[in-house]
């Protein structure tokens, strides 16, 4: 089986995104060979520049915009 990569853009410090990230975790638990990529993300920054070059199959985020 081919092993999944997936990218977490998520803020950890508020409880919905923890719950997500628990989300995240019993499912790679129970479905196997998966790799997640999750690093440190403030509320609103720009998406990471390591994300242009990397090569994962998919990215969860948490995405907030302000509309003015």
């Amino acid at each position: 089986m081919t092993r999944r990569s997936v990218a977490l853009l998520i803020v950890t410090s508020n409880g919905y995104s923890r719950g997500l990230l628990e989300g995240v975790i019993s499912y790679t638990k129970k479905h196997g060979n998966w790799s997640v990529c999750l690093t440190e993300q403030e509320r609103g920054a720009p998406p990471p520049a390591w994300l242009e070059t990397w090569g994962g199959d998919g990215i969860i985020a948490r995405i907030q915009s302000v509309v003015s």
